[in-house]
């Protein structure tokens, strides 16, 4: 497993749009990583308003 460090508010809000995108446009019979995408983008947006909060 890698790690990734996201050092800039920015790059943490392009993931969430990616994700959201992503998770909105295709379906989970299409494609089986959708679920772990969703799980993965309720985390980004945990991590993007506790960023918003430190500002």
């Amino acid at each position: 497993m890698a790690k990734v460090e996201i050092t800039e508010w920015s790059e943490l809000a392009i993931v969430e749009k990616l994700l959201c995108d992503y998770t909105q446009k295709t379906s989970e019979r299409k494609d089986p990583r959708v679920p772990t995408a969703k799980k993965l983008l309720e985390r980004v947006r945990a991590a993007l308003s506790e960023a918003t909060k430190e500002l």
